[in-house]
């Protein structure tokens, strides 16, 4: 008998592409919106201030919309301190009760502007030992303004360290041994091509994947510009 196995392999929602946007003045808190990112699993956001403002950036989930019962990630990262910043910073969420995010900056000194920018949104890994006829869509209404690319990757070892599989031995993925992600391909090697998202022309692509040799995908989403809803979902037969 086979199984139907189906999940989301991410839901990215903002209201700008900046998700914090402001001018700091005195020591007034800068405090964006609550932005959606059900099933993600990380992201890449720059952190960017004046040349003469000093702010403290601080980053909250919470798994509703108005932010009920916030709380921080499950690890601090090491975020840009002092003026004239322009940086990159990962933060993991390692929560599977997140499913918004928000980020205050408060500002000691200056009066520029400051921003915070997502460029990468990592879904959450779907895993999918002994799958085959997968489809996969991904889909931005033709009401958002959103740009990007969406990539979808596979991985032969990627390993949560908290189920089994159901496929033999893989060790837990640590920092010093982490999950290989490569570009997902059909059964000709051959890596999809998925068109990038065009402001304001929305996009849905299917794609069917077929039968699977491998232990997990997810999916990326890197935004370019504009605001909106962009997600993934996939289903598959086991």
């Amino acid at each position: 008998m086979s199984r139907l196995q189906t999940g989301i392999l991410l839901d990215f929602q903002a209201t700008a592409l900046a998700i914090l946007s402001g001018t700091a003045s005195g020591t007034t808190p800068i405090v964006g919106p609550w932005v959606k990112i059900d099933s993600v699993d990380s992201l890449d956001v720059t952190f960017v201030t004046g040349s003469t403002t000093n702010v403290t950036w601080s980053v909250l989930f919470s798994a509703t919309a108005n932010g009920a019962q916030p709380f921080a990630p499950s690890t601090t990262p090491a975020y840009p301190t002092g003026t004239n910043q322009n940086s990159s910073v990962n933060i993991a969420i390692g929560n599977d009760i997140a499913k918004y995010v928000q980020v205050t900056a408060t500002p000691s000194a200056g009066s520029q502007a400051v921003s915070a920018t997502p460029t990468m949104v990592y879904g959450k890994p779907a895993i999918i030992p002994h799958t085959k006829d997968t489809g996969v869509v991904f889909d931005c209404p033709a009401s958002a303004t959103l740009a990007g690319q969406v990539t979808l990757e596979y991985s032969a070892n990627y390993n949560p360290g908290n189920r089994d599989l159901g496929v033999g031995t893989l060790p837990k993925n640590t920092v010093a041994d982490p999950a290989i992600w490569f570009p997902a391909t059909d059964v000709t090697d051959t890596p999809y091509v998925i068109p990038a998202l065009v402001a304001s022309t929305g996009q849905t692509i299917a794609l069917r994947l077929g039968r699977l040799e491998f232990i997990a995908m997810r999916a990326r989403f890197a935004p370019s510009a504009g605001f909106g809803r962009y997600r993934g979902v996939y289903n598959s037969k086991a």
